[in-house]
């Protein structure tokens, strides 16, 4: 097959057509697939900020309820979303993105569960209801000393207890400091007022193992925290907020980097297409330039073939069936030409034969 034959430029188009087309079609399918990558990714953030969401729900359900199956709750919570970090820092590392800031949430994570653990720790030294830990021994005590003050018969006695523990209940509702000065203020007018009993030892032993069991868990609230910025609550709060940032900080990475491989996709479409056209615009212009060149030779030609012998230029018709057409028009000149010239010959031959035919 020669190479600028009119065969050969209908396969070259639709080469240009296929490769054009087969260039669109893989661009496409791997830009594709990143951006359904890269939107996956940003549904994992949102996946991400759910369980942490959820996380913090467990923590304020303990908080609230001291019920140890939130903490079983919190710690799955917490193991799912560091494999959740973990498969996105993964598909992140494939499509060539490596944020720091997945390696610090994944410690963030692990931070929060020790602070969490903690937080269990000291509620669990507090007691988990009212007959437990810390609150369940000044409770045995404030009970011996009620038992006491009815046996004695105290009636000033039993009001000032009641004030007490009415300030120590405040504390208890309220995780305010007032109340635990309001409650030392009123020990201390107890603690006048039993001075001169007869048994004032005991009361005073009673006494004495209330108030250091109050003042334990008043300072195991305080290391939990009175409010929601102090202690391990505060802690928790911290970090929960720099993972929250962090996370949305990783949402503005890859927004974006979605929105820029969208334009990406659309230019290389473009630019193919546009590519594609303009290569199929520059062989069709060439061919019909070479057709209409061809044609004209022909034509004219043809028409100067009624009035004289001319041959065509094979090397100016551009492809080789009209060079071949070309050269077979020329044969056929120069056998006309041939035949002419033996009948102009034959017809001096029969003039030289027959001289008396002219005068005739």
């Amino acid at each position: 097959m020669k190479l600028d034959s009119i065969k050969y430029r209908l396969l070259l188009i639709i080469l240009v057509c296929l490769f054009g087309m087969a260039l669109l079609v893989g661009t496409q399918l791997y830009s594709t697939d990143r951006l359904i990558d890269l939107s996956q990714q940003r549904m994992q953030l949102v996946l991400l900020h759910n369980q942490l969401l959820q996380l913090r729900r467990h923590e304020k359900d303990f908080l609230l309820r001291a019920d140890l199956r939130y903490v079983e709750m919190l710690n799955e919570q917490a193991a799912a979303l560091i494999t959740n970090l973990n498969q996105l820092a993964r598909h992140l590392e494939r499509l060539e993105i490596i944020p720091a800031s997945l390696n610090e949430l994944s410690s963030a994570v692990s931070a929060y569960q020790d602070k969490f653990a903690q937080l269990v720790t000291l509620q669990s030294r507090i007691g988990f209801d009212e007959t437990k830990g810390q609150q369940g021994q000044f409770r045995e005590a404030v009970h011996a000393l009620e038992t006491q003050l009815r046996q004695s018969g105290q009636a000033e006695w039993q009001v000032l207890l009641l004030q007490i523990r009415r300030s120590e209940k405040d504390f208890m509702l309220r995780k305010r400091l007032e109340y635990v000065e309001r409650q030392h203020q009123l020990l201390l007018q107890f603690q006048s007022a039993i001075d001169d009993a007869p048994q004032k030892d005991v009361l005073q032993g009673l006494l004495s193992g209330y108030q250091a069991g109050f003042e334990q868990l008043v300072h195991s609230y305080q290391q939990i925290g009175l409010r929601q910025d102090d202690g391990l609550k505060g802690e928790f709060r911290s970090i929960a907020q720099d993972m929250e940032m962090r996370l949305h900080q990783l949402d503005e990475v890859l927004k974006p980097l979605l929105n820029a491989e969208q334009q990406r996709v659309e230019r290389t479409g473009l630019l193919i297409m546009l590519f594609t056209l303009a290569t199929l615009m520059l062989v069709l212009i060439q061919s019909l330039v070479t057709f209409q060149r061809a044609f004209s030779a022909f034509i004219q030609f043809f028409y100067r073939c009624k009035r004289q012998y001319q041959r065509l230029d094979e090397r100016k018709l551009g492809f080789a069936e009209f060079r071949s057409l070309a050269a077979v028009a020329n044969e056929m000149v120069e056998a006309r030409l041939a035949v002419e010239q033996e009948l102009k010959a034959a017809k001096r031959e029969l003039a030289k034969l027959n001289p008396n035919s002219d005068n005739q």
